[in-house]
């Protein structure tokens, strides 16, 4: 179930893993119009689309995939955590969020600490680390999780100190996207 129209809708999927009788699979869908809005993007650059996948996944590519990893993606709108374990998506979670400061404070340490948990259930240890992009607000972010986890940021600013005019916001995605392109 989808709060979308699936009539007109990209739908992509990738088989993560298979042995009988299970077979494990990834599977996204987007609205219609808005794949046709990156698509549209993308043409009016000079290039033909590819694969479009939520920054998450791709931000996913930026972390050691010999290790379990926790990550999460905070946006505007909701919280986005996902747990791989090497080429294994153990979970893959989106929480839109409340506008008041104190009601998504408390849904961002609320989804950190199911993620987490569940890392935990499935693992049988604890993370180490959080894996994170948080845009704008990467100061509050930070000061609203458990300070027994490393935190990792995987948007942060180049060495160079360039910008662009959204700050760090969603570049963890795009690197991640670009990172098996080297």
């Amino acid at each position: 179930m989808v709060p979308f129209d699936v009539e007109h809708a990209g739908l992509s999927y990738q088989v993560l893993s298979s042995s009988s009788p299970e077979v494990r699979v990834l599977a996204a869908i987007l609205p219609g119009p808005v794949l046709a809005e990156y698509e549209s993007a993308v043409r009016a650059a000079g290039c033909e689309p590819g694969a479009v996948l939520p920054s998450t996944l791709a931000a996913q590519e930026l972390v050691d995939i010999f290790e379990a990893s926790l990550v999460a993606n905070l946006s505007s709108a909701s919280l986005t955590t996902s747990i791989a374990n090497g080429q294994d998506l153990l979970l893959y979670r989106t929480l839109d969020l409340p506008a008041e400061p104190e009601h998504r404070r408390d849904e961002v340490q609320r989804g950190i600490a199911v993620a987490a948990a569940y890392f935990e259930d499935k693992l049988g240890y604890k993370p180490a680390r959080l894996y994170y992009s948080a845009g704008r607000e990467t100061d509050a972010f930070t000061q609203w999780l458990d300070p027994d986890l490393s935190l990792v940021n995987l948007s942060s600013a180049p060495a160079t100190g360039a910008t662009t005019s959204l700050g760090q916001a969603s570049l963890a995605g795009v690197a991640g996207a670009l990172a098996g392109v080297r």
